[in-house]
């Protein structure tokens, strides 16, 4: 309905999954079936082409999709739904994740997201949890079990080890809080103002996912400005740039986007207020005799070379 035809869909499919930097994919229907499944329905390539996805480019996926659409997660959590209410073709459904809270395998803070089988794909499961503040996502494909009737608990019992990793080893921590002082540099320079410079502070704190070991983590910045100078008046709280931080010692484990930053606004500390008219034709006449005072200079270093 929105792209006109679902192989014009699957080319917005694409289009997104470039957008988002999913990484290898291959997309033939917008139902996440097996084209033979479709019995010749709209479809792009031959009829035993499957949809391809990495594991990575699920993650992303299922990250943007809770970012950009928290909203998402009531559905993903509700775990029994009557369709049809009242008529005689009412449907009572579980949801197939079952390890939200109240279904066979729950567990307490999962609230998400989707499972998916197929033949070629098998049994797998995208989730999502939080716990003492930190979000984690994790992807499980093809969890068929070491033989026949081990299957059904495959997806849960793996996902479950992952989460248990995860929150046993790693918190989110506040490594910076907002308003602190920016070293290197630590302030800008202001011109036409009663000051000369301002300082500079974060605007947000600072957090990271470090290891449950114990140490205070040691952290890298490096401050990018997007001018040298800004011109009075200037507001407390004006954006000048931006401070990426880093654990001092790596992270072996890295981003999900491949990044090894946390990068946060840098702004202004306080106001300043922009000279009166005989402050600036002062700071004139004084730039002016500096002026004069190199001319003089460079003239006279002149006679002796």
């Amino acid at each position: 309905k929105i792209a006109g035809s679902e192989k014009e869909f699957v080319a917005m499919m694409n289009k997104k999954a470039e957008e988002l930097k999913l990484g290898e994919h291959q997309f033939v229907n917008a139902t996440g079936l097996n084209n033979e499944d479709l019995k010749g329905g709209q479809q792009v390539g031959g009829p035993k082409d499957e949809n391809k996805m990495t594991a990575r480019g699920m993650a992303k996926l299922a990250k943007h999709l809770i970012n950009d659409y928290p909203e998402v997660l009531k559905t993903a959590s509700t775990t029994k739904k009557e369709f049809r209410k009242g008529t005689s073709d009412q449907i009572d459904m579980t949801n197939w994740n079952w390890l939200l809270p109240g279904l066979i395998y729950g567990r307490k803070g999962v609230d998400g997201l989707k499972t998916g089988t197929t033949d070629y794909a098998g049994m797998c499961l995208t989730a999502t949890a939080v716990q003492d503040g930190m979000r984690v996502i994790t992807v499980v494909l093809h969890a068929n079990g070491g033989g026949e009737g081990e299957h059904t608990s495959a997806r849960f019992d793996e996902t479950n080890k992952m989460l248990d990793y995860s929150f046993n080893n790693f918190k989110v921590k506040e490594v910076q809080k907002a308003g602190a002082k920016v070293k290197d540099p630590s302030t800008i320079a202001v011109d036409k103002g009663k000051e000369e410079t301002v300082g500079l502070v974060t605007k947000d704190e600072v957090k990271l996912v470090v290891p449950k070991n114990g140490n205070e983590p040691k952290l890298t910045t490096k401050v990018t400005l997007k001018d040298k100078t800004l011109e009075a008046p200037v507001k407390k709280n004006t954006e000048v740039g931006e401070m990426a931080v880093s654990l001092k010692d790596g992270d072996n484990l890295g981003y999900l986007d491949g990044s090894q930053t946390e990068d946060i606004k840098v702004v202004t500390a306080s106001d300043v207020e922009k000279a009166n008219w005989f402050a600036l034709s002062a700071q004139a006449v004084g730039s002016f005799f500096t002026g004069v005072g190199n001319y003089v200079a460079d003239g006279v270093q002149g006679w002796f070379n």
